[in-house]
């Protein structure tokens, strides 16, 4: 039996509970930076262009319907005949080819300057002001990193705050964002507190009281900022497909033991992610039978249980609304329903804020 979804009026206080227990995680993807960035597609269609500019068209068409997106970045890598540092750089052009674009002079090294930041304090509250000016003139509401990140800003340093936030973005953008909002709502002479360590590999500084930001598929470097050598990690992308299966057969990576050590401890909340990357899945489906098993030991036989909570958009039809939410139910998942994608701020403010 699955758990029917939860519509927006019913989900407030969902996480507000957290402070009496181990606390909520958030798990984000390439949906929370869309459409400033490119999905799977757009960045394989670039990745095609760049190995076949006159044929990309037919190529796209004949191999999308065949082969997966990280199978086809893969075989981009080998067309591309660049080594693994060439082709890194190759998806950092693709990947901020449109959102760099767009901005030019003091605006444009603003940004650039905001990316590669790791902490509040290395900009200016003017400059940091500047950046998300220029993120919601250009992208308003059209963007759930803009949406979230005021309510993640303000939970942080709370009972509320988030104990760690997963990406599966190898941009920085929710995080540049976060920090803004952490810069500019703080006093400035005193000294803005750091609340997240920016995690890109196994040995990154992690602080006992601040919020883990771990890029769990690595992290390409800003093109044109200036960033410290602990601030990326194109070595630890998982792009293509060679990458994906290394992940794939080797449970104690950094990036599998950040998401099952989370996923098992914590509610964490999904936002801008499809659920159907293999290695989630099956992560998800081990801790979601360990938790059933130990129901079971205590006598809660045929409980239905669901930890995690995945906000997603409502297709409208119940059918597929059932469809969809029987195809997480085994991996402990239960759907929050959006009527709009700009909806997305106002629901997770309601999870947070005490339901008395």
């Amino acid at each position: 039996m699955t758990k029917p979804g939860l519509t927006e009026d019913k989900v407030d206080g969902l996480l507000a509970g957290a402070a009496s227990g181990p606390g909520w995680a958030l798990c984000v993807g390439a949906g929370t930076s869309l459409p400033a960035f490119p999905d799977w597609n757009r960045l394989v269609r670039r990745l095609i262009e760049s190995c076949n500019p006159s044929d990309v068209d037919r190529v796209s068409k004949d191999l999308s319907g065949v082969f997966s997106a990280d199978a086809l970045i893969q075989a981009a890598a080998v067309r591309s005949g660049r080594d693994a540092n060439g082709f890194a750089q190759l998806l950092t052009e693709e990947l901020y080819r449109d959102f760099l674009g767009g901005f030019e002079g003091s605006d444009r090294r603003t940004v650039l300057r905001a990316l590669g930041a790791v902490r509040p304090g290395d900009l200016s509250q003017h400059i940091w002001r500047r950046f998300l000016e220029l993120m919601h003139a250009r992208w308003g509401d059209r963007m759930s990193a803009l949406a979230i990140a005021p309510i993640l800003s303000d939970a942080l340093g709370t009972p509320r705050s988030p104990a760690a936030i997963l990406s599966f973005n190898a941009e920085p953008l929710l995080f540049a964002v976060l920090t803004a909002y952490q810069a500019c709502n703080g006093d400035e002479d005193a000294g803005v507190p750091q609340r997240i360590d920016r995690v890109v590999r196994g040995i990154s500084n992690r602080s006992v009281d601040r919020v883990p930001y771990v890029f769990c598929h690595g992290l390409l470097p800003v093109p044109g900022a200036e960033t410290t050598q602990h601030a990326a990690s194109p070595d630890k992308l998982v792009f293509s497909e060679a990458a994906y299966l290394q992940l794939a057969g080797n449970v104690y990576s950094w990036q599998a033991t950040s998401f099952l050590e989370t996923c098992s401890a914590r509610r964490v909340v999904f936002v801008g992610l499809s659920l159907s990357d293999a290695n989630m899945r099956r992560w998800l489906s081990w801790i979601h039978d360990s938790r059933m098993d130990e129901l079971e030991q205590v006598g809660q036989r045929g409980a239905i249980s669901t930890q995690h909570l995945w906000l997603n958009l409502d297709p409208g039809d119940a059918e597929v609304r059932a469809w969809i939410e029987a195809s997480v139910a085994h991996l402990g998942v239960r759907l929050v329903w959006l009527r709009s994608w700009g909806s997305m701020g106002p629901v997770l403010g309601r999870m947070l804020r005490s339901s008395a």
